[in-house]
């Protein structure tokens, strides 16, 4: 059963690391805080950039990973991401990017970014919890970071060698 495996790996992959949502659609905002807490994740939701913004620059503000959406009003995912960054200087943060058009963000951008992992919308759950071990480092039974893999790999993966 899918759901047990999830929840039974979920309990020492991503119970309690810390997650920040942003997307300006409830809905898929729902989606994502209610997988991410079926793992026991701690998930902090944000409707705008703005308010991503805004979380991150409090003093107590840490998180393991921001899951970003790509199409926003005001501000997209992309300058999102600068902003987390550049401006609040939060380089060590693991950032991943939905967006609901396959292929549609340049990989050059993400790897300036250091965006780990895009992921395409609708969300499966099973492709959510795939790409949540790859960007927090751990798989089953064994810790991996990315920057222990070969070039090769961290291609494959998606993962910026230089990034956290």
């Amino acid at each position: 059963d899918t759901e047990f495996r999830h929840a039974r790996r979920g309990s020492t992959t991503v119970a309690g690391k810390r997650i920040l949502v942003v997307d300006d659609n409830p809905t898929n905002l729902e989606i994502l805080e209610n997988h991410l807490s079926s793992w026991r994740a701690e998930v902090t939701c944000a409707d705008s950039a703005a308010r991503a913004i805004a979380i991150l620059d409090s003093e107590d503000a840490s998180f393991d990973l921001a899951i970003l959406d790509w199409h926003m009003p005001d501000t997209d995912g992309l300058e999102l991401a600068a902003a987390i960054r550049w401006d609040l200087g939060r380089h060590e943060l693991r950032l991943m990017m939905l967006s609901s058009l396959a292929n549609s963000i340049d990989q050059d951008q993400c790897d300036d970014l250091c965006i780990s992992r895009q992921i395409t919308k609708p969300i499966r759950q099973d492709d959510l919890f795939d790409a949540l071990l790859a960007v927090l480092g751990e798989a089953p039974g064994q810790r991996v970071r990315h920057h222990q893999l070969p070039q090769a790999e961290r291609l494959l993966f998606g993962l910026c060698a230089s990034c956290p």
